[in-house]
This record gives structure tokens, C-alpha cells and sequence, in this order.
């Protein structure tokens, strides 16, 4: 079987990630795999049987790529879409509120800590309420007013 294997971008730059920060996680999965029996059965095969695995064994590595590329596609798009959703609900709380003694970089710094939040947690759009106290409190955490600010 011979065919060309064209990676996106996106997801040589997944593979680079986990390389880099997950190779912990990544040596567990292998380790539980080998626990389950992996080990076993490659010692197992003979030479005649891996032999006619190959081509298979290469649609399933195709496969597996594939899977990869569709789980990135789906959580990024999942991300993006809870991204634009608390931007969404912020906005119109910021519109009522009077953020002028504010500077952008805190506000910019408090909206990317609740799109964080919300994605460590798991809210969506639909807790506008908790979405808008999140907001809040990490607003008053990273506010340092001068003295001039504060009237």
C-alpha cells in the first residue's frame, strides 16, 4: 500500500503541544494500553501475521489521524463558539457599566480569565448570571486604581 499522508497545520502544532506539555498523560495512555494487553499480542504475532497486518495496520493509523484532526476541529470550534458567547454576555454588562477609571489591559486580562473559567468549567451562554459574577469579581481582582481614580 502506498500513499501520501498530508497533516494540517493545526495539527502537526497539536502533536508539537502535547510533545511539549503532556508527556506525562501521553506515557500513561501507552502504559495503560501496554497493561491491557498491547504487549502481549505484539509478542504474540508472528512474523507471517504482522506481515498481512500491514496494509491495515496503516488504514488504521490513517484513521486514527483522521480522529485526531476531527476531535481538534470539534473542540476548537466548541471553544470558539463559549468564547463568542461570554464576550456576547460581557459586552452587555460592560454597556451598563461605568468602566471608564478602567484600562483596557485589565478589562482584556478579567474577559480572557472568565472565557478560561468558563471553559475549565464547562458553563455555557445559558449561566448569563454566573457568566456576569465571574466577570465582576475578576474585574475587582486585577483593578488597581490610582488614587485619582477613586472618587
Amino acid at each position: 500500500m502506498s500513499s501520501s499522508l498530508l497533516l494540517s497545520f493545526e495539527l502537526v502544532y497539536l502533536i508539537n503541544w502535547l510533545l511539549k506539555n503532556e508527556k506525562t498523560k501521553l506515557k500513561l495512555l501507552v502504559k495503560n494500553a501496554i497493561d491491557k494487553g498491547v504487549a502481549t499480542e505484539l509478542q504474540n504475532m508472528d512474523a507471517q501475521v504482522a506481515s498481512e497486518k500491514n496494509d491495515e495496520l496503516q488504514v488504521v493509523f490513517l484513521d486514527f489521524v483522521d480522529f485526531l484532526e476531527a476531535t481538534l476541529k470539534e473542540c476548537m470550534k466548541t471553544e470558539t463558539k463559549v468564547n463568542r458567547e461570554v464576550k456576547e454576555n460581557i459586552l452587555s454588562d460592560l454597556r451598563r457599566l461605568n468602566v471608564s477609571n478602567v484600562d483596557s489591559n485589565t478589562l482584556w486580562s478579567s474577559i480572557t480569565q472568565v472565557e478560561n473559567e468558563v471553559l475549565k468549567h464547562k458553563k455555557g451562554a445559558n449561566s448569563q448570571h454566573d457568566i456576569k459574577e465571574i466577570f465582576l469579581e475578576k474585574l475587582l481582582k486585577n483593578w488597581n486604581p490610582g488614587k485619582d481614580q477613586i472618587n
